[in-house]
């Protein structure tokens, strides 16, 4: 396997694992997957894992933005809808508001879905 490609699969998997855990979350797994780069002697790959790496920090990342907390079943599902109408490669952030009363907003650089009760509450009023 080619070096770039070693490089851009362990930067994704990185980036996965890291994602939307709390900051001492991600510190743990950035070390244990430096200490595994060291022990595999792929410590050589480390400036191109990290170009790779932000390289998936910037894709197009969506908030989703949930009035409550839910099962994990049902916001996968939740993306998987939005993926298909997004593109398959979006990474998701998940935030609560609980304002938003129900339902869930995906906001995006491109796109703002805006599929909560507060959002169909403004629509009907402006009406």
């Amino acid at each position: 396997m080619r070096v770039k490609d070693q490089a851009q699969l362990l930067a994704e998997a990185l980036f996965l694992a890291a994602e939307n855990k709390k900051d001492a979350e991600k510190q743990k797994i950035v070390k244990n997957f430096l200490e595994i780069l060291k022990n595999k002697r792929k410590i050589y790959l480390l400036p191109r894992i990290l170009k790779e790496f932000k390289k998936y920090s910037k894709r197009d990342e969506v908030e989703l933005i949930l009035s409550r907390k839910i099962y994990e079943e049902e916001i996968e599902k939740i993306k998987r809808d939005l993926r298909k109408v997004l593109g398959e490669k979006k990474m998701f952030r998940i935030k609560i508001d609980e304002s938003i009363i129900s339902g869930f907003i995906a906001k995006s650089n491109n796109y703002l879905i805006d599929a909560s009760i507060r959002g169909v509450l403004r629509r009907i009023k402006a009406y």
